[in-house]
């Protein structure tokens, strides 16, 4: 694992256990509200993409990238429009059906074409991968309250119902 890499992972993994308002209403910790408003987040609002945003942004913020600066009106409140604003964008090469550590993971609800989920992948074994995830939880149910770590299988096939993997965004080098 590079540098970048690394810093994504840990940004990551230091999120662990923040836990909302249940209904998208706010967050326990006053400090982790406050970091998800500045990326743009609004009460009653998913959050799961703005999580994956703040982590990149604070990642490559540790390393002094101009990077960080170009990455953020890429970001959307929608996981979806998040990957096509990135697959649209001069960093097109990143996104790939690829996971590496520190990858954003896209996925679309069955059924739609903008509502979807993004997580952060810290590792990738066989077809599985292990992300931390924003407004999830740690049962698995589908009601997201917190940060929590998510083992998922890399599977891009169609389903009738559930979370279609669609890709991943990998870190852009520095």
């Amino acid at each position: 694992m590079n540098t970048l890499q690394q810093l994504i992972v840990d940004t990551s993994t230091n999120y662990i256990g923040q836990k909302e308002i249940i209904g998208n209403l706010g967050f326990i910790d006053v400090e982790f509200q406050q970091k998800m408003e500045a990326v743009g987040w609004e009460s009653k609002e998913a959050w799961c993409s703005y999580f994956a945003e703040l982590v990149w942004r604070e990642a490559y913020a540790q390393l002094n990238s101009e990077i960080e600066a170009k990455i953020r009106p890429l970001f959307n409140k929608s996981a979806v429009t998040t990957y096509n604003n990135f697959r649209r964008s001069e960093f097109a090469q990143y996104v790939t059906k690829k996971a590496e550590p520190g990858s954003v993971a896209i996925f679309r609800s069955a059924g739609s074409t903008w509502q979807g989920h993004a997580g952060i992948v810290l590792m990738v074994k066989n077809s599985e991968m292990l992300l931390v995830e924003g407004n999830t939880n740690a049962s698995g149910g589908r009601e997201g309250i917190e940060v929590a770590k998510k083992s998922r299988l890399i599977d891009f096939s169609t389903k009738e119902k559930g979370l279609i993997l669609i890709g991943f965004i990998n870190p852009i080098p520095y």
